[in-house]
Parts: structure tokens; sequence; C-alpha cells
């Protein structure tokens, strides 16, 4: 991938030796069909939808860390397998490349940090603010998601602030000051505890999103999503095992009910697999 740097010669950034913007061209790679790829996002959207209703449903029969943990660590077991067979695939062809070319220590800290900010506290935050909020709340404040991206994009100055984009932002965090005051604004308020908390993750995806983009060009997609996934499950493996710990003999396992373990499952499956090959 191509990149060139446009900088003022009077500006602060270009005496400081410091691009002013960045200009990416895109990588000669040819797009799919936009039939294709509107339905493969409509069906991400009604997919992602269904999973607050699920990870609800799991929370009345789990506790919240112990339904977080186990969610995150399942995902990056399961992306083992999913990893292996698709390799596989012609059209994986980049990472079965990727693999037999072995990754750097640059490499493993970039999706360490990646999968902790994506992985970790995105989907952690998610479950746990879903126990003291409800889906309505959460469902506005996570599809705000691009908002918080465009925030972090100014402050870490990859984006230019404008009235427009400003009077947008202060319209949509009064959208949320306005669903939280809806049982009255308390410290102590449950509700606002929540929100709070799911805000957190959103913020986590976004900061996923600002610095994985600068990376993307680097790994393919399947690269990408499956090592932020391994290095996600590795970070939360001692809370999992601890959580399983404390859930005591495999009597105790067997008594919660069978919506809890499906709602969980189906919630671990209908997570967002966060990928950065999009097409312009």
């Amino acid at each position: 991938m191509h990149r060139a740097w446009i900088a003022s010669k009077s500006s602060r950034c270009a005496k400081n030796g410091w691009p002013d913007s960045v200009k990416v061209e895109s990588a000669a790679v040819r797009a799919p069909n936009r039939v294709v790829m509107g339905a493969a996002i409509g069906f991400v959207v009604a997919v992602w939808a269904l999973n607050f209703i699920a990870a609800k449903i799991g929370l009345r029969y789990l506790p919240a860390v112990t339904m977080a943990s186990f969610r995150v660590t399942i995902a990056g077991l399961t992306m083992i397998p999913g990893y292996l067979l698709c390799a596989r695939l012609p059209a994986f062809a980049d990472a079965r490349r990727a693999r037999a070319q072995g990754l750097s220590r640059g490499d493993l800290w970039t999706f360490f940090y990646l999968g902790f900010f994506g992985v970790v506290v995105n989907q952690m935050c998610f479950t746990m603010g879903l126990r003291y909020t409800s889906v309505s709340h959460a469902a506005v404040i996570v599809g705000m998601g691009p908002i918080y991206t465009l925030v972090l994009a100014v402050l870490f100055r990859l984006e230019r602030a404008t009235w427009h984009k400003v009077v947008g932002m202060a319209i949509a965090f009064a959208g949320v000051a306005v669903l939280a005051s809806e049982n009255g604004i308390s410290p102590r308020s449950p509700s606002l505890l929540g929100d709070a908390i799911t805000m957190t993750g959103s913020l986590g995806f976004a900061t996923y999103a600002v610095l994985g983009k600068r990376v993307a060009a680097r790994y393919d997609a399947l690269t990408m999503v499956a090592f932020n996934h391994f290095a996600g499950a590795i970070i939360i493996l001692p809370v999992a095992l601890r959580q399983a710990r404390a859930l005591g003999p495999f009597a105790n396992w067997r008594a919660i009910p069978w919506p809890g373990w499906t709602a969980a499952r189906c919630s671990r499956q209908f997570a967002p697999r966060p990928n950065w090959r999009t097409f312009p």
C-alpha cells in the first residue's frame, strides 16, 4: 500500500517534522459487488441485534463476570479450528502465506493490545453493562460507536473537527443523556452504572478501530480477526478459570437451566468479529 504525506511548510506539524494529514491509497484489490456488501452488512447488523437479546437472557442465569469471561474465552478457542480451516481456502491465501512466514514480536504485541481493547474491554464491558441497564439503552450506546471513533480520531489528529461533526456529536451525546435520565439521574442509579460500563466497552472498540486501522495494511482479514481473539482469550483466561472454579462442583453447573447456557452460546456466536479489510 502506498502512503503519501501532505504537509504545509508553515504548519506547526511540518516544523516538527510531522505530517498534517495522511493520504492512504487503496490497494489494487477488486472490490466485491455492492449488493453482496450490502447484504453482508445487513446480515451482520441483524445478527448483532440478536446478541443483545441473547446476552440479556443469559444474564438471568449466570453472573455477569462469569458469562463475559466465558464468552471471550470460548470465542478465542472456537476461532482456532475456524482459522485453520479457512486458511486452507483459496480466498484466504494471504493468511496461509502469513502463517508460513511467521509472526515477529512486534506482530504479537500488536495483536495483544488490539485484542485487549477490541475483545477484552469491548466484550467484557458489553456483557457486564447489560447486567445493569436495558437492552434499548445498550443498543443506542453501542450504536454510537462511530461517534466515539470520530472523537478519538480527532484526538489522534487523524480527522479534523468541523462544526458539522461537533454538532452531530453533541446531539448524539444529548440523546444518551435523555435515555440515562429516564428513571432520574442519580450516582446510585443502576441504569446509569450500566450505561457507563457499556459506554466504556464501546470506547474500547473505538480505540481498537483507531489503532487497528493504522496497522490494517500489514495483515490480512483472517489473521487480524483470529489473532486478536486469540490474544483476548489468553488475557481473560485467568478470570474465566477463576469464575469456573467459583461455580463449584459439576452439580452446580448442571443446575443452571438450559436457556442460560443456550443464550451464552448464542451470544458468543453472535458477537462481532472485528475486521478492517474494507473497500472505499
